[in-house]
C-alpha cells in the first residue's frame, strides 16, 4: 500500500480506528526503557505506555492525528522504515512492530534499520494476525508461531505471549543478543482433539521454547491444522494401542533440556517459579494434575530428555531422581475441552484396550502390582464394583506402595457403601488410615458411613474430626474438599440426638460457608422449621 492510500484510510476513519485496549494493555507491559513505535498509526500506544515514546509512521495524516490527540511528552514522525533509514543518534531500548510485517513483502531492511538504532540488549515486541484468522485483501504475508520462531530467532531469545486475543493476534518479543531458548519443549500425541488443542497449546505458549506435536492418522477433525499453526515439530503416528510408545516417539529428537508432557484436553493453570524450578538437578518435576471430577494427584509430567516412557497402558516415565513442584498445576478437562465424539471414541478405546493389556501385564514378571491397581480402577470406572472390590483388597495385600495402598482403601471403601456394604467399607477406611493416618478424607467418609448405620455420635465425631486440614502434601487426593456439605451432615446427626440448638448452629456455619445454593435454601428451611416449633 501507498502512502496516499493510508493517507485516505486515516482521512476515512479518523483518531481512534485501531482503538483496542486489551491489546494496547497487553503491548504497554512487554515495553520498557526508550520505545520506538513503528508504523504507529495513530498513536494509541502512547496513551498506554507513559515512559519515553517515539512513533514513526509512513502516512503523515496518521502522525497529524497523533501529534493532535495524544500526550504532549510523546514525539511523533513520518518516515517509511522498509527503506534504509535511521533516526542520527537516537538509540532505543523496545521497538515496537504491530500489525505491520503483514502489510510488507520483505522486512529484511526494516529488521536491518532496527540493529542500527538498537540499544545493547534490546527487545523487539511484534504482533501479526494468527495466520489467516484476520482475513483482509490489503495483506501480503501470513504467519504462524513456529515459522515466527524460525525466522527471527537469529535475532535473539523468541518469546511468545499468551493473551485473550492470540487465536486471532500473535504477540510475540525478541530479546536481541539472548541466547535462543533451550530449556523446555511441550511434548503432545493427540488424535481428534481440536476443541482443546488450541486451548492447551497456548496455556504453555508463554515459557515454552519448542512445540511437538504428533497427530495421529486416523484424526478427522481439525486436530492437524492446529498443530501445523503452532508447533515447530509435526509428526504422524499409526496407534497401536501403546501410550508408551507414542509418547517415546513424539519425544525422540526433542534437544531441550526439558520436556513438558500434555493431553489435548488439559491446560496448565499455574507455572510459578519455572525458570528457577528448571535449574534442579532432578530427573523429573512432580507437578499437580487437577482432574475435572475434583480429585488431583502428582505425577512427573516434566522430565529431561532422553527419559522413556514405560508400559502400554498407564504409561510411567522412568526416572531415578525426581523433585516435587506442586505449584505447577495442570486441569485435567475432558468436558470442557473434547468433543462429545472424541469422548466416546476414547471410552471405545479404553473398554477394548485396557483389561485386556493390563491383564497381560499380569503375567509378567514385576508388573503383576501395577497391573492389580489399574485392574481395580478400571473396573470401578465402568461400574463393575465386585471385581473393583476384589483387585483394590489383593493389591493392598501384595503391594509395598503406601500412597497406592492409601488410595485403594478409600476407593475401595466409597465401592464399598455404593453397594451397600457399609461394614466392608469400615474395613477399607480402617486399612487405608494405618497406610497414612489421620486424612480428612478418610475421617469425613467413616463418619458418612456411620450415618448409614444411624450411628449418629460415632458419625459426628469423625464428621468434626475431618474438618482438621491435612498436614503434607499427598501423591493423591480424590475428593474435592466441602466444607459446607460437612457441617450439613453434623448438623443433621445433632437433629437425630435432638439437640436442636446445635443442630441450628452446625446448619448455620453450613448457610454461611457452603457453596450449593439449593442445600443453602434446604438448610434455611429447616431452621425456620425449628423456630416455629420452638425447637431451637
Amino acid at each position: 500500500m501507498t502512502k496516499e492510500i493510508y493517507n485516505e484510510f486515516y482521512k476515512e476513519h479518523g483518531a481512534g480506528v485501531h482503538s483496542d485496549p486489551i491489546r494496547f494493555g497487553e503491548l504497554k507491559k512487554l515495553c520498557g526503557g526508550r520505545v520506538l513505535d513503528i508504523g504507529c498509526g495513530t498513536g494509541d500506544l502512547a496513551d498506554y505506555y507513559k515512559g519515553e515514546y517515539m512513533g514513526i509512521d509512513i502516512s503523515d495524516v496518521a502522525i497529524l492525528l497523533a501529534e493532535k490527540t495524544r500526550r504532549e511528552t510523546a514525539r511523533f514522525f513520518v518516515g517509511n522504515l522498509v527503506e534504509e533509514f535511521t533516526l542520527e543518534k537516537e538509540k532505543f531500548d523496545t521497538f515496537v512492530i504491530a500489525e505491520v510485517l503483514e502489510h510488507i513483502e520483505d522486512d529484511t531492511i526494516l529488521m536491518e534499520n532496527v540493529k542500527k538504532m538498537a540499544s545493547p540488549n534490546a527487545k523487539i515486541i511484534i504482533s501479526v494476525p494468527n495466520g489467516d484468522r484476520v482475513p483482509d485483501k490489503n495483506h501480503l504475508r501470513e504467519f504462524t508461531v513456529p515459522e515466527l520462531r524460525k525466522k527471527f530467532s537469529p535475532l535473539g531469545r523468541v518469546r511468545f505471549h499468551n493473551w485473550i486475543g492470540f487465536d486471532n493476534r500473535i504477540l510475540m518479543s525478541i530479546q536481541m543478543g539472548e541466547k535462543v531458548g533451550n530449556d523446555l519443549a511441550l511434548s503432545m500425541i493427540v488424535w481428534n482433539e481440536d476443541k482443546g488443542l488450541e486451548n492447551a497449546i497456548l496455556s504453555s505458549i508463554d515459557f515454552v521454547d519448542q512445540v511437538v506435536i504428533s497427530v495421529d492418522n486416523k484424526s478427522d477433525d481439525g486436530t492437524l491444522k492446529i498443530a501445523e499453526r503452532y508447533a515447530d515439530i509435526v509428526k504422524r503416528h499409526e496407534w497401536e494401542n501403546d501410550f508408551a510408545k507414542g509418547r517415546n516417539f513424539v519425544d525422540e529428537g526433542i534437544k531441550t533440556k526439558w520436556i513438558l508432557s500434555l493431553d489435548g484436553h488439559e491446560f496448565v493453570e499455574e507455572a510459578p517459579n519455572l525458570e528457577e524450578k528448571l535449574k534442579s538437578n532432578a530427573d523429573g518435576l512432580l507437578i499437580r494434575v487437577k482432574m475435572e471430577s475434583g480429585d488431583d494427584f502428582i505425577n512427573p509430567r516434566i522430565y529431561r530428555s532422553g527419559n522413556v516412557w514405560t508400559h502400554a497402558i498407564h504409561n510411567q516415565i522412568v526416572l531415578e531422581k525426581k523433585e516435587k513442584y506442586t505449584e505447577f498445576i495442570i486441569i485435567h478437562d475432558r468436558e470442557g475441552s473434547q468433543s462429545d465424539k472424541s469422548i466416546k471414541e476414547r471410552l471405545e478405546q479404553v473398554k477394548t484396550t485396557m483389561e485386556v493389556e493390563l491383564k497381560k501385564e499380569l503375567k509378567i514378571k514385576g508388573s503383576e502390582i501395577r497391573a492389580l491397581f489399574y485392574l481395580a480402577r478400571y473396573y470401578r470406572q465402568f461400574y463393575k464394583w465386585k471385581k473393583a472390590v476384589r483387585y483394590y483388597k489383593k493389591y493392598m495385600k501384595k503391594s509395598p506402595f503406601k500412597a497406592e495402598k492409601w488410595l485403594c482403601g478409600y476407593e475401595g471403601g466409597t465401592i464399598a457403601n455404593a453397594m451397600n456394604k457399609h461394614l466392608l467399607a469400615l474395613k477399607f477406611f480402617t486399612k487405608a488410615n494405618k497406610e497414612i493416618p489421620n486424612r480428612w478424607e478418610i475421617k469425613k467418609q467413616m463418619g458418612l458411613t456411620y450415618l448409614l448405620f444411624n450411628q449418629f455420635e460415632k458419625s459426628l465425631y469423625f464428621l468434626t474430626e475431618s474438618l482438621d486440614r491435612n498436614k503434607g502434601e499427598f501423591t493423591f487426593n480424590p475428593e474435592k474438599r466441602d466444607d459446607g456439605e460437612t457441617w450439613d451432615k453434623i448438623g443433621f446427626c445433632y437433629f437425630q440426638m435432638e439437640k436442636h440448638l446445635e443442630a441450628k448452629i452446625a446448619w448455620q456455619r453450613s448457610i454461611k460457608i457452603g457453596t450449593n445454593k439449593m442445600q443453602k435454601k434446604v438448610l434455611r428451611q429447616r431452621i425456620e422449621f425449628m423456630e416455629r416449633n420452638g425447637l431451637a
